[in-house]
């Protein structure tokens, strides 16, 4: 009797939680839907400071994320338990964050906006190099007409940085981080960009291209390492803010209240997931706690992805919000 009555306990606790998943919002398009997993994580519930950088899932799973906070660098599990955070000196201004291979190693390449530079620092916090302004371009009177907002590293070591919130450019410097050059400048017509704010290092297919989020001409840019813009698209894009590749997908952050799912190969919109109906609450950063709604972005800036593609996204919120997608068994 005892053996039956914990088999039916069981059954009826597997019950409830299935039950509770799929009650869970779920958004997206036939082979790419996601469930929004409600819950998740301690920032429901206790403030962690201003999400305003990036997201980045290491190979033993821990998903890294910034605030502003003197805990600029946190990671936490795939349950959402915060397991640590460091870069104290990071505070303030990390905006750009992804994790690289150099040496064999997974390394976290870091942008600072404050700082005006840009380092590597091995997951656990040792600090490999710092890379400052550009001054050998001439393209700036004085530092703090430089702002970089993302960086990402080609396969053979050379090193892209966006001056996203500075004078639009972005920086090719070689492997050994000396200036190369630079394409862009503010604007709006051809090879002009308006805030590159960030940039993904696509290797698929064992060719590497830059892509670029142009957020304020409201378009990605797919490029060849000397910047030569190749293809570009706007299709379903308000202001992209960064982006990861998945399978054969692009996933982009869009700050203006949704993360968008693309066709890598055509660059045409495939979902676009829980979109925030009320025009009014999208792009904000001080949108409080009660206005948050399972199901519905605010702000998304940052995206990261896990080997099983599920999605992590940071959101530009002054209290804190990494919110989790799971994709759905077989994206339907």
């Amino acid at each position: 009797m005892t053996t039956l009555r914990g088999f039916v306990s069981a059954f009826l606790l597997l019950g409830a939680i299935l039950a509770a998943q799929e009650s869970r919002p779920v958004s997206g398009a036939a082979g790419r839907t996601y469930r929004w997993e409600s819950g998740w994580g301690v920032w429901q519930k206790d403030p962690i400071g201003n999400t305003h950088g990036c997201v980045a899932v290491a190979s033993d799973g821990r998903i890294f994320f910034n605030t502003d906070t003197e805990a600029a660098i946190r990671w936490t599990d795939a349950a959402g338990v915060l397991d640590g955070n460091m870069g104290k000196e990071y505070r303030d201004g990390l905006h750009g964050m992804v994790i690289v291979k150099d040496a064999g190693e997974e390394r976290l390449l870091l942008t600072h906006t404050g700082r005006r530079d840009v380092s590597m620092m091995t997951l656990d916090g040792k600090v490999l190099w710092t890379l400052g302004w550009p001054k050998e371009s001439g393209k700036y009177a004085k530092m703090e007409e430089y702002v970089p907002t993302s960086a990402v590293m080609a396969p053979d070591g050379s090193l892209f940085v966006a001056d996203g919130y500075g004078k639009s450019l972005v920086h090719k410097f070689d492997k050994n981080r000396k200036w190369v050059a630079c394409f862009g400048q503010d604007g709006k017509d051809g090879e002009r960009l308006q805030t590159p704010h960030g940039l993904f290092m696509d290797t698929a297919g064992g060719v590497a291209r830059l892509v670029v989020c142009d957020r304020e001409n409201h378009r990605l840019l797919r490029c060849d390492l000397d910047g030569k813009i190749l293809e570009s698209s706007t299709e379903g894009l308000r202001r992209p803010c960064n982006l990861v590749r998945d399978g054969d997908a692009y996933v982009v952050a869009d700050l203006v209240g949704r993360v968008t799912v693309l066709d890598a190969a055509t660059m045409k919109t495939i979902a676009q997931l829980f979109d925030e109906a009320d025009p009014s609450l999208r792009a904000q950063n001080g949108i409080p706690r009660t206005s948050w709604k399972d199901g519905a972005f605010i702000s998304p800036h940052g995206i990261g992805v896990a080997q099983d593609g599920t999605l992590y996204v940071s959101e530009w919120l002054s209290t804190g919000r990494v919110v989790k997608l799971v994709r759905r068994s077989g994206g339907s």
